[in-house]
Order: C-alpha cells, then structure tokens, then sequence
C-alpha cells in the first residue's frame, strides 16, 4: 500500500519493535506532528434500535459493548443530556434531562470508556466518528462522536506502574483470604 486515507482500515508490518505487545487492536497511525486524539469521555447522537425485551430501556449506568472502527470494548451510559422529539407543528426539539430512553427514540448522551480509545468527531472523519452499541450479541444503538474530553496522556513508565500496582494489589487481596 503506498498510502491510505483517513478512516480507512489497513494492515500494516511493523519492524524494530521490541515488545509487540505495544501495538494493540484499535490503534491508530497518525502523523507525530497530528496525534489522533484519545478519548475516555464522550458525548454521541444515539439512535436505539431494538433494545433487548429484559432491558426495554436506556438509564445512565446502562453497560454495553462499543464497537468503534476496530475496537470492541466495554462502556458506560454516563448520562442522557437530552430526546430529540418532534411537536405539532413537525419542527424537532430536544426533551432535555429524560430519565430514560426507549427503543426507537434518538437521544443525546454521555459515554465513558473503560479504557481509553482514539476517536474522533464524526463531523470531522466520519469512520472515526461513529460506533455502535450492542448488548448480549445484538446491535442495540447505532452513534455518532459530537464532543469529546480528550483523555491524559501518561508516559508508558506510569501507565505500566499503575499496572503492576493493580497486579501487586489483586495478588494481596487473594493471600488475605
């Protein structure tokens, strides 16, 4: 390949890596001068398709599996800011704050990640920009990236600490019992 665009998915070889535990699924290429922005946080336009008959609706702590360009991972329903609803007239208006969301509606949310992933606004590059939601194998919500907070940034010496200490602190809870 002598080059690709943006949003388009490739396999590429990558040689001098020492642990090619570094590279993982769902991540992205991008020029050193332009990283690809990474997110933990974000807010979508969600569109609920058929939600499963045991959970007929949407409530924030709500968890599902995202699906955004190549990765597959668990998130969480933070809050619903808004329903987008149609009045007499035909004009669309936002309901803001609902406590819930049913199957059909289109709605305004916050979603969190559990770990972080590069995404972007679906305005921007619409590849990176939209994702869907499913929940026990069925494709539930269908969304678009409008904002996002763009997550730390840790050097991989903290990162890998903060995993040891995870480990570390896993292994002293199972002598403990």
């Amino acid at each position: 390949v002598r080059y690709a665009t943006p949003g388009e998915n490739i396999q590429v070889k990558v040689r001098m890596i020492d642990d090619e535990n570094l590279i993982n699924r769902g991540d992205v290429l991008c020029s050193i001068e332009s990283p690809a922005p990474i997110t933990e946080l974000f807010e979508a336009e969600l569109t609920i398709l058929d939600l499963l008959s045991h959970k007929p609706i949407i409530t924030p702590g709500y968890r599902s599996m995202i699906h955004l360009h190549t990765i597959g991972d668990e998130c969480t329903i933070k809050s619903l800011k808004g329903i987008y609803e149609i009045d007499g007239s035909g004009n669309e208006y936002i309901n803001k704050n609902p406590k819930y969301v049913k199957s059909g509606a289109k709605a305004l949310v916050t979603i969190s990640t559990r770990v972080p992933v590069s995404a972007e606004k679906y305005d921007f590059i619409e590849q990176m920009g939209r994702f869907t939601l499913r929940d026990e194998g069925k494709t539930i919500a269908l969304g678009k990236i409008l904002r996002y907070k763009p997550a730390e940034k840790k050097k991989v010496e903290e990162v890998n600490a903060l995993e040891e200490a995870k480990d570390a602190s896993a292994e002293d809870s199972k002598v403990n019992q």
